[in-house]
């Protein structure tokens, strides 16, 4: 009987090595080749790769995409009407049901804002706050295993009541972005 177990436990654990061994793990966070595997969060296999669903990453779509934003970031940026400055800002998520979704808590140094992330692309959806409107754009980018990161924003604020507008790479390239390092 113990002979027979030894047997049955050892076929077991070559069946999961072997099934370990033949996944095959892309770079791609995602959507990783992972054969003979479960997509969570609404994620699809399609040809033996996870297609995950807006706000999710991963092999199997386990990951929220914002996690990776969270956190302090120092922000460097020279708008078209002010004066260059840098300034520390923090990313939280919002909800627990809006997995998509961020807010930088003082951007531009006096207001917090909701964003939209798809993939690396950070949205700010138009949005009036304190008599300004602000809205933009920009993209997340990982530098290395470290943790380190950069987020490049090209966003505008503009004053409701006079029209002017600070600019900071959004209309024009030439305003320059702001850049988010941590």
């Amino acid at each position: 009987m113990a002979g027979k177990l030894k047997i049955y436990l050892s076929s077991v654990f070559l069946c999961g090595a072997l099934f370990i061994a033949g996944c095959n793990k892309g770079d791609d966070t995602t959507s990783t080749k992972v054969k003979c595997v479960t997509c969570a969060n609404g994620g699809s296999c399609i040809d033996d790769t996870c297609r995950c669903l807006n706000g999710w990453e991963g092999s199997g779509c386990l990951t929220q995409t914002r996690t990776k934003m969270v956190g302090t970031w120092t922000v460097a940026e020279d708008g078209s009407n002010s004066a260059a400055e840098s300034y520390s800002m923090f990313i939280q998520t919002t909800s627990a049901t809006q997995i998509d979704q961020i807010s930088f808590s003082h951007i531009h140094s006096i207001f917090s804002v909701v964003a939209i992330v798809t993939k690396d692309s950070v949205i700010i959806p138009s949005q009036t706050k304190s008599g300004q409107k602000i809205e933009g754009s920009g993209y997340y980018r990982a530098n290395g295993a470290s943790g380190d990161a950069t987020i490049i924003m090209r966003y505008a604020v503009t004053n409701t009541s006079t029209g002017v507008v600070n600019d900071f790479g959004y209309f024009s390239p030439s305003s320059g972005s702001s850049v988010w390092t941590r």
